[in-house]
């Protein structure tokens, strides 16, 4: 069967760049949670139609903006990691770390009414990633057990995150060495 392959069409993808674009900047001096469409198509300079054209709701573009960045982080923090190890681990964490800090600084005002959406993003991300490292280096692991690891330590490096970024006076760097024996404990169980 031959495979059809779908251009995007330049236009589009503008418009949908645009849409992105003044959703940033006016996350940058508004709170999400006072933003309205109307905000939005009117810094885009779109209309509603087309707004909703691209997305569902301003949760979904928030969704679509965090998606993306977070992929792009988390993946290109991993390209050189086909295992998951102590290393990787510790990429994983920095890239994370430097998304949240460079999110809370850029979009302060409104930082606390997205950090829920964010935070289910990043664990989302991570356990997806862990999984998929889980599967490729541990194949003979079974599939509960691997979907359980890779929870745990999306949600271990995720509290990670948050406690360095709060608590910790120190940089990303000298944290996650000192934290990282604790979090990749667990991996030795899969190594059994």
């Amino acid at each position: 069967m031959m495979e059809i392959e779908v251009k995007t069409d330049p236009r589009v993808m503008r418009t949908r760049k645009l849409i992105v674009d003044a959703f940033e900047t006016l996350l940058r001096s508004h709170d999400f949670k006072s933003t309205s469409i109307k905000d939005i198509t009117d810094a885009a300079t779109v209309n509603r139609a087309t707004f909703y054209a691209h997305f569902a709701d301003k949760h979904d573009l928030l969704d679509a903006v965090l998606t993306e960045y977070l992929l792009q982080n988390v993946q290109s923090s991993l390209q050189c990691h086909a295992r998951l190890n102590e290393d990787s681990v510790a990429k994983v964490f920095l890239a994370i770390a430097t998304f949240q800090k460079e999110l809370s600084i850029t979009c302060k005002k409104s930082y606390e009414s997205i950090r829920p959406v964010v935070e289910d993003k990043i664990k989302g991300a991570m356990k997806t990633v862990f999984r998929h490292l889980i599967a490729e280096q541990y194949p003979e692991t079974e599939k509960e057990a691997a979907e359980s690891w890779s929870f745990i330590l999306s949600w271990e490096l995720y509290g990670a995150c948050l406690d360095w970024q709060v608590n910790s006076s120190l940089t990303a760097e000298d944290y996650i060495e000192k934290a990282i024996p604790f979090l990749t404990k667990g991996m030795a169980a899969l190594e059994r």
